[in-house]
């Protein structure tokens, strides 16, 4: 029975579809509204909609249109009708109707087979959008379509898999949610909006662009304008191929040419009917031919005659065999000169594993044979030689098949000279062919014999009889032969290349361990991870964790220690956090004083948790290093990895770094992910980005608040501090976007611009004379300032070019400032100050080594930090703490600011106290440069007669 949903704005399409179905029990008509049909309609309830024509497209026709584009449709949209009008119908269908039928002298048959007609329309659609949509799927490349707003509308799932998401998540979001970078970002979507607002098609294009985990990706991209019902261009369809592969393999590729043409060895590379296609420099040097007089020709340029037709044909059988030929050859220069050549050709395969090429390695070999002929010409020496060596020796009587081999022999294949006597090369030859379950030995032999080489050669492992040991040897040997050249005779050495091997696996492993912990790096701990990874996916049930483990303050641990020291503390942590780990997990170096750790097949999230709370127990015992104790804390972050977290490795351990970030922020033991981490980092991606759009659109003010004369509370200046206005969030708060201008350096061309609008403030008051002339305006300076010389010329261009005193433009640093170079520091303070400008130190009493800068650095003015002021009325500690400060900087001949002073207790007990000044909200708070004329108006109502303050 079909469920038919019927619209009846007229009142009387139910009774003719009621008359038309007669008594059949085909269909149960339901009567609905508009909304209640949009609504059934979005929880798939119903097999049909009927709609008439008696609103028209006030109703109707806008039905269809709402629900064909609002709702992915899997139903027929019938509209009814009783007339024939061509216009109506036409808008029907171009609403987005399946079908339009005209009721009036219908029958039930054709009715019936006018729904059926339908439904087998919608299902051929469907059926085709998902082909479409499998198809898009299947393509390796990216296909996406996007808005003119950067909107995702369509993404198939290569483009989802490249950034790291799925499609459903990637619909409808825009693209600047997936770029770290916004100046690419701007560019796509300038490319875009070209491509739509135009109509041009781009080919070809290339781009960068980085993806959220920070890779950075070369695309190959082709844009083509869409084109929807009304006939505007209102979308951009995209086809991306990531070709960072190739134009690595590019590079790769002009490495290795380059490398190639660095070899001694000649290089020749052959297509598979001996056309020579390339040669090295070497190759030149050794024959004489230039590459342009080689390539197109064959190796027969080379013949010298000294081999006959029956060496080249069991050349050409072993290489179409697919194994390696080697040979010692006579060949001919360009001048005719002979020479011998040591010859390797290896067969060379494309990905189906089909032969297409041949590279043949030379090496002249003239010398080396002249130096063997005289050194076989002398048997005695070559037997003082052989008896002085530390191999073992053998020699086969191949006429009569008897072997002979040195005391030497034995001992490396560990058999006894009694009982397991070697006497023939079935005992001597199979026991190296057997040793690692290797034919290639024989084979060896046997080409050698054949005059297919100059000698042969063949490594083999053997192993100790209890099968605990192993040795691997290296069997050489060379045959002598008769006058018509049959080999008579073959004599070797076996040598113990043990040692050698072992350096090739310790090289193998050192690659992937970090050499001063002795820990996985981070290479490693991605292999492990991405096993993990793999495992969930396999089994259902499987978890794992990853810690994310940093070291705090290490950056001034390795100030305070110096680099040597410091990384003995890295050493000694890792050994410690190592005891705590089990034989199954996994504890890697990743990054400057942090690690990860990674715990296979745990229970539940409780097991981190317990490794975390292990580790940091740990941690509680001091480090002791050239007779210090030093107190090591670490912060730990912690995400897990189930059939429902992220496939990407490096996402992983992404999400584990930021949950450490965030236990270091909240000092806490240990975070756990959660995905508000990744989010916040994203928007603080997002602040910076938009920092940079602050800077460039004038989007900062600058406020001053007043510094007031405690005694006679007569403006003495003010301090300058900054506030940004934002277009869409309004104010944000400096404590907000200033930590992250110093991170990113944004700090130096907002200082910059603090300096030259407090410079435009000071000769504006100077230019109006009278009390105004007086006032000073002090601006904080942060280490990346002082650090800069650009800042610190703007600086003394300001000082010198100043209408007015320098000492009216102030500078206030922080004791985080000195402790990065307090040499430095110092030095840069004195010319500051040699400049007529007056120094601060802001935030007095909470750094490492206040006193220590007292007395060493030009300082003018001290400022208390308000942490003091806020407890000195109401905590007798905090109260001495304070006096003991005003009192040293008054000693030192310095004067003194409280920050803070935001009530008449707070002011009378710093008076008491013989401080000063006093600057909080007591007097007023920060306000933009009209309110501050304004308030210096207002105070000088109220202090009428008295003056201003002398300066501090």
């Amino acid at each position: 029975m079909l469920h038919i949903l019927v619209v009846d704005q007229g009142g009387a399409l139910l009774d003719q579809l009621t008359a038309l179905a007669g008594d059949a029990a085909l269909y149960r008509f339901e009567s609905v509204t508009v909304e209640e049909a949009y609504a059934s309609l979005q929880q798939r309830r119903g097999d049909l909609l009927l709609v008439d024509d008696q609103a028209g497209e006030c109703t109707g026709i806008a039905l269809l249109h709402r629900c064909a584009t609002e709702l992915a449709m899997v139903v027929p949209l019938i509209y009814c009708t009783n007339s024939i009008d061509k216009e109506m119908i036409d808008a029907a269908f171009a609403a987005g109707a399946t079908d339009v039928l005209r009721l009036k002298g219908m029958s039930a048959d054709l009715f019936g087979r006018s729904l059926c007609y339908a439904l087998e329309q919608v299902r051929q659609r469907l059926k085709t959008n998902s082909m479409l949509r499998t198809i898009i799927d299947l393509v390796p490349g990216m296909i996406y379509v996007k808005d003119r707003d950067g909107r995702f509308l369509l993404a198939n799932q290569a483009t989802a898999e490249f950034y790291g998401t799925s499609v459903s998540q990637i619909i409808g979001t825009n693209q600047a949610y997936w770029h770290r970078d916004v100046d690419e970002f701007a560019l796509f979507q300038e490319q875009d909006r070209k491509v739509i607002d135009h109509h041009e098609h781009i080919e070809g294009m290339i781009d960068q662009l980085t993806t959220p985990d920070g890779v950075c990706h070369i695309l190959e991209t082709s844009k083509i304008p869409l084109s929807f019902f009304d006939g505007n261009v209102p979308a951009v369809l995209g086809i991306s191929r990531d070709i960072t592969e190739n134009r690595r393999l590019q590079k790769a590729q002009t490495m290795v040419m380059a490398a190639l043409d660095a070899a001694a060895d000649a290089v020749v590379i052959t297509a598979l009917d001996g056309t020579i296609e390339y040669v090295n420099l070497a190759f030149e040097r050794m024959t004489g031919y230039s590459a342009a007089e080689a390539i197109g020709q064959t190796p027969r340029i080379l013949k010298s005659g000294h081999q006959d037709t029956a060496f080249y044909r069991e050349m050409w059988k072993i290489l179409l065999a697919g194994e390696t030929f080697r040979a010692v050859i006579t060949n001919r220069r360009k001048d005719g000169l002979l020479f011998e050549a040591e010859e390797t050709i290896t067969p060379v395969y494309d990905e189906h594993n089909h032969m297409v090429a041949f590279v043949a390695v030379e090496r002249d070999v003239t010398e080396k044979k002249k130096a063997e002929q005289a050194l076989r010409s002398s048997e005695e020496r070559f037997s003082l030689a052989a008896e002085g060596s530390n191999d073992g020796l053998w020699d086969w009587d191949i006429v009569n098949d008897q072997v002979y081999v040195s005391p030497r022999v034995y001992a490396m294949v560990g058999r006894d000279e009694t009982s397991g006597a070697i006497r023939t090369a079935a005992d001597f030859f199979d026991l190296l062919a057997a040793a690692d379950g290797q034919s290639g030995l024989l084979k060896r032999i046997n080409r050698h014999l054949n005059g297919l080489t100059e000698y042969f050669s063949h490594e083999c492992k053997i192993s100790s009889e209890d099968g605990k040991k192993n040795r691997w040897l290296q069997a050489r040997g060379i045959a002598r032969r008769d006058e018509a050249g049959h080999a008579i005779r073959m004599a070797g050495s076996l040598t113990d290349i043990t040692v050698f091997k072992q350096s090739e696996k310790e090289l193998v492993e050192q690659s992937l361990r970090d050499p001063l912990t002795g820990l996985a790096n981070r290479k490693m701990f991605m292999n492990h991870l991405t096993s993990a990874i793999h495992a969930s996916d396999v089994h259902g049930d499987y978890q794992a964790a990853v810690l994310y483990i940093g070291i705090n303050r290490m950056k001034e641990l390795r100030t305070s220690m110096g680099d040597t020291l410091g990384d003995r503390l890295i050493s000694k942590v890792a050994r410690r956090i190592r005891d705590c780990t089990r034989p199954s997990d996994v504890f890697a170096y990743v990054h400057s004083g942090e690690f990860a750790m990674l715990l296979p097949k745990v229970q539940s999230q409780h097991a981190a948790e317990i490794m975390a709370t292990r580790i940091d127990k740990a941690m509680g015992r001091p480090f002791r290093e050239s007779a210090q104790q030093i107190k090591v804390s670490t912060s730990i972050g912690i995400t897990m990895i189930d059939h429902s977290s992220s496939r990407v490795p490096e996402y992983v351990l992404r999400d584990a770094a930021l949950a450490q970030s965030e236990a270091r922020k909240r000092s806490q033991q240990y975070s756990l992910f959660d995905q508000r981490m990744h989010d916040a980092a994203l928007q603080r991606i997002q602040l910076e980005s938009e920092l940079d759009d602050a800077i460039a659109g004038h989007q900062f003010q600058l406020y001053l608040q007043p510094i007031m004369d405690l005694q006679h509370e007569v403006i003495a200046g003010f301090e300058a501090l900054i506030r940004w206005m934002h277009h869409d969030r309004g104010m944000i708060s400096p404590a907000e976007f200033i930590p992250v201008a110093e991170e990113t350096g944004q700090i130096i061309e907002i200082g910059k611009w603090v300096l030259r609008q407090a410079f435009q403030q000071l000769c504006k008051w100077h230019g109006m004379g009278g009390v105004r002339s007086d006032l000073y305006i002090s601006i904080n300076l942060s280490p990346l300032q002082l650090a800069d010389e650009a800042t610190l010329q703007l600086i003394y261009q300001l000082l010198e070019q100043a209408p007015f005193p320098p000492s009216h433009l102030r500078i206030e640093i922080t004791e985080s400032a000195i402790l990065e170079d307090a040499e430095y520091t110092r030095s840069l303070l004195g010319k500051l100050h040699e400049c007529g400008s007056r120094l601060y130190l802001d935030d007095f009493g909470t750094g490492y080594s206040s006193l220590s800068y007292l007395h060493s650095f030009p300082f003018d003015v001290l400022k208390v930090d308000q942490s003091f002021t806020f407890k000195i009325d109401s905590d007798p500690a905090t109260r001495k703490i304070t006096e003991s400060i005003i009192q040293l900087g008054t000693h030192l001949g310095m004067k003194v600011v409280a920050e803070g002073v935001e009530t008449e207790a707070h002011r009378n007990v710093l008076i008491g106290m013989g401080c000063h000044y006093g600057q909080g909200y007591l007097f007023s708070k920060p306000l933009p440069p009209e309110q501050a004329e304004t308030f210096i108006d207002t105070s000088c109502l109220h202090v009428a007669g008295q003056g201003y303050a002398e300066k501090p």
